[in-house]
């Protein structure tokens, strides 16, 4: 078992899961609208952003989740339920890291069209980190990196919906900025590490 950040390494969170919160009262708040759900897939290129200038690359894991969309007209909020693989090289090293979380994305969607509706979207995530996993090139397992029980961060992004009768299909790129210490890198001193993830992802809206 990994071992865990202490407290004090998650202290202050609330306060810059602020963004989150907001996002999640104001769709509680639409809850009553019409809903739709939806089924999405796709991949994650992600890598992690640390202080010390380390040089990474970025790496592709799954996502696969569920969702479901409420609103009126142009203005809509999305909730969804995903697992992702947040993934990261550390070249100096040649060693491959792997977050795996359950995500909890809310977000607020503007649509821009009709038919071929255009739409942006933002808001934050909350994610449940399952595992984390350490290996070399190779895949040779190493030992774990203590790592911390939850991320946290923004999310942007956008994409293109296409109607099909009453279900639509979507496209969508999004860019998750993590603002946790998910990891840390004990050799050298010990770095943090916080997540970033380049997504594409596509789905069906019922």
């Amino acid at each position: 078992m990994n071992a865990r950040l202490g407290h004090g390494q998650t202290a202050g969170w609330s306060r810059r899961a602020a963004p989150v919160l907001a996002a999640l009262s104001l769709c509680a708040a639409s809850a009553a609208w019409a809903q739709s759900p939806k089924l999405a897939g796709g991949v994650g290129f992600g890598w992690y952003g640390t202080d010390w200038g380390m040089t990474h690359q970025r790496l592709p894991g799954p996502i696969v989740g569920i969702g479901v969309e409420w609103g009126r007209g142009s203005l809509l909020c999305e909730t969804d339920l995903q697992y992702i693989e947040k993934r990261n090289r550390y070249l100096s090293r040649a060693w491959d890291f792997t977050l795996g979380e359950l995500s909890l994305p809310v977000l607020l969607k503007v649509r821009l069209g009709s038919r071929l509706r255009p739409y942006v979207t933002g808001g934050g995530e909350i994610a449940l980190i399952l595992s984390q996993r350490t290996a070399d090139v190779s895949g040779v397992p190493m030992n774990g990196a203590p790592t911390a029980t939850w991320d946290y961060g923004l999310v942007l992004g956008g994409g293109v919906e296409i109607k099909l009768g009453r279900a639509a299909l979507e496209i969508e790129g999004r860019y998750h900025l993590g603002l946790a210490d998910t990891t840390r890198f004990t050799n050298d001193g010990g770095y943090d590490f916080k997540t970033r993830v380049l997504a594409i992802l596509g789905g069906v809206r019922f």
